[in-house]
């Protein structure tokens, strides 16, 4: 007997995913690989492959379907009805639960176990859903949903300690013209635990390979992302 591979569930940012849409609406090219979404960080365009795929919007050799170009067309509120439709058919085994009456461990349980997501990918995945449900109108129950209402993702733990703000600041290190050598700068984060994280760096961004500008970047991403979620 041959056991039908699972697809892996949408578990990109929201933001990512509707703006991706937003340039979309612009143009649909003939192929969509990483160079049309250039602005997004290497680990959020695999993250938003997935997600494009899973809903039905890719295929084949990144080849955009006729439904991508029904998503994006046309306003806003017509755009939510086809993204409703897609997302219903997408999840039909997960809302076949009813979604409106189950709690929130049933919701994340059966999430992980029909769409191929663990551990953090799949608390990335229950933050995508209530979003994009929340977006689409898509009915949750209020076990479901965070306590204000609001589709913030999945619950983090309650802290004993009085939660800091994190903060990230950027500071010009003086240049070196004597030497030769770049200028440099640093990136510090204040830890929502106490302390702070600096990276810093000398370098020429133009001079640096493929391979090193990515490894940079993605740093400086993660940096801004642990400050922007908190």
């Amino acid at each position: 007997m041959v056991e039908v591979q699972k697809r892996t569930a949408a578990y990109v940012p929201w933001a990512t995913f509707k703006n991706a849409l937003d340039q979309l609406a612009k143009g649909i090219p003939s192929r969509i690989d990483r160079s049309v979404f250039s602005g997004i960080a290497w680990n959020a365009q695999t993250q938003l492959f997935i997600a494009l795929r899973f809903f039905g919007l890719l295929k084949g050799e990144d080849e955009p379907t006729p439904l991508l170009e029904s998503v994006v067309k046309g306003t806003e509120d017509e755009r939510k009805e086809q993204l409703s439709k897609v997302i219903r058919d997408s999840y039909d085994d997960l809302i076949a639960i009813d979604l409106t009456k189950a709690t929130r461990s049933h919701f994340e349980e059966k999430l992980g176990e029909l769409y191929n997501v663990s551990g953090d990918t799949r608390v990335k995945a229950v933050r995508f859903f209530i979003s994009a449900a929340t977006y689409a109108a898509i009915p949750l129950s209020s076990f479901i949903l965070p306590k204000d209402g609001k589709a913030k993702g999945a619950r983090k733990p309650r802290r004993t300690t009085p939660k800091k703000a994190a903060t990230v600041t950027s500071t010009k290190l003086p240049a070196m013209p004597e030497s030769g050598k770049p200028a440099g700068t640093s990136k510090s984060v204040s830890l929502t635990s106490g302390g702070q994280l600096t990276l810093s760096a000398t370098l020429d961004l133009f001079s640096l390979n493929s391979e090193d500008r990515k490894f940079v970047f993605d740093l400086i991403d993660k940096l801004e992302a642990y400050a922007a979620a908190k």
